[in-house]
């Protein structure tokens, strides 16, 4: 039993001691866009982008308060595309230009993530089991004030299908550890009707 423990506690140790990953490389491959705000409409080229997809949108966001990617979002989910946004929980409850309420009430599926300080990603990925798949990334927060008052960069990412697929495994991780925007709004309320 002791010798059982030990070893359990050894390999405990050694996992822990372990480093993390580095990260994953992958081939260049495919078409590289990029925009500088403020000086590029960057909003025009991510909604281009959402204009663009065919199958699906999954998009992680710390905000989204820009109510144009809102409304091609909407418009992307109305001609049948399956629209999915996992943004940061504390950021869209407690931020009352949040665009994404909207989106929810109209055919986005959209999950809250507060398993982090901040869920701090800026990310779409397109259409990831296409023929032509894209990723949208930089550190552009899908904002009014991102669009026309900060030093922001977008990169259209395109015809990368293993980049994509990444992304998308990481989002589906996010995703599996987020909860429903009812339920949190729900969750938010009970709270605060507690603390009454």
């Amino acid at each position: 039993m002791r010798s059982d423990l030990r070893g359990a506690l050894f390999a405990a140790t050694m996992l822990a001691a372990m480093p993390l990953s580095a990260g994953r490389t992958l081939p260049a491959e495919g078409k590289v866009e990029v925009a500088f705000a403020p000086w590029d409409d960057v909003e025009r080229l991510v909604m281009d982008q959402i204009d663009g997809a065919r199958q699906a949108v999954y998009v992680q966001a710390y905000t989204l308060t820009s109510r144009n990617i809102v409304k091609t979002l909407i418009a992307a989910a109305e001609r049948g595309v399956k629209v999915e946004v996992v943004a940061d929980r504390d950021k869209v409850l407690k931020d009352e230009r949040s665009a994404l309420p909207r989106a929810a009430g109209n055919g986005v599926k959209v999950w809250l993530d507060g398993d982090h300080a901040a869920a701090h990603s800026k990310v779409m990925i397109i259409d990831p089991d296409g023929k032509e798949p894209v990723v949208v990334t930089g550190s552009y927060n899908f904002s009014y004030s991102a669009k026309s008052e900060n030093a922001e960069n977008v990169m259209v990412l395109s015809g990368h299908r293993a980049l994509a697929q990444t992304y998308l495994e990481n989002w589906k991780r996010h995703r599996a550890k987020s909860m429903s925007f009812a339920d949190a709004v729900v969750q938010t309320q009970a709270k605060d009707a507690a603390a009454q």
